[in-house]
């Protein structure tokens, strides 16, 4: 989900799962679930963006959870 603030800013929502099949009779497979928030603001030829996401059985790990956040700057010539 994407809104547009205004011109210049926009933020967005997004959720995904992937299943990962395990192979042999006993395996189970995993869903992996991703949880993302993003951020950007633009002036001209600049962009700030951030995002932040969160991932539960992270590569088709169970167990495994991990965290993420970027800010970053672009600058358009």
């Amino acid at each position: 989900i994407a809104f547009n603030v205004n011109d210049n800013m926009s933020i967005s929502v997004a959720t995904q799962d992937v299943e990962f099949d395990k192979a042999g009779a006993a395996a189970v497979n995993v869903t992996e679930t991703i949880d993302a928030i993003n951020a950007s603001y633009t002036m001209g030829a600049a962009s700030v963006r951030a995002t932040m996401s969160e991932a539960s059985d992270d590569a088709g790990a169970a167990g495994s959870d991990d965290e993420h956040m970027e800010l970053s700057l672009v600058l358009s010539f």
